[in-house]
Order: structure tokens, then sequence, then C-alpha cells
């Protein structure tokens, strides 16, 4: 992790900041310049998708949605029988 940050931070994509309650914790704070990398990075996947469900006939999107939707009710099930 201090390799990634020290990466982050030289590029200046984020700072450090430290607690001012424990000094031992360290933040990375995401900068300006940080944020407009997430924000292009965002917008490069929506545009990719898009591209990729174009493919889709509207059948295939509806059948995608249904295995989707199955398997968030089963993930949702599995973590309430875990919690209990």
């Amino acid at each position: 992790m201090t390799h990634i940050g020290n990466n982050l931070i030289k590029e200046h994509y984020a700072t450090r900041e430290y607690s001012i309650d424990d000094r031992r914790v360290i933040f990375l704070v995401i900068t300006a310049k940080g944020q407009k990398i997430v924000q292009d990075a965002q917008l490069q996947g929506q545009e990719l998708r898009k591209e990729l469900f174009e493919a889709l006939t509207e059948e295939e999107i509806n059948q995608f949605l249904n295995i989707h939707e199955k398997l968030l009710e089963t993930l949702t099930k599995h973590r309430s029988d875990r919690n209990g």
C-alpha cells in the first residue's frame, strides 16, 4: 500500500494527511487531478458498457437482467442467512 500511495502522491493524484487524534493514522486524500482521472475513467466505462450492450438484442438484455436479478437475490439471501 505504501508504494501505491507514494505513486499516487508523486503523480499528484492524492495528498497525504495525518490524523489529528493519532499521528500513526495517515489518510490519502484525492486531489482535483485525481478526481478528474476518476471521472474520465467512469465516463470511459459507461461508453464501453453502452457499446457492449448495443451488440445485444432486447431479448438478450432481458435474459441478462433476469440472471443478474436472480444472482442478486441469491447473494442477498446468502448474506441474510449468514448474519442470522
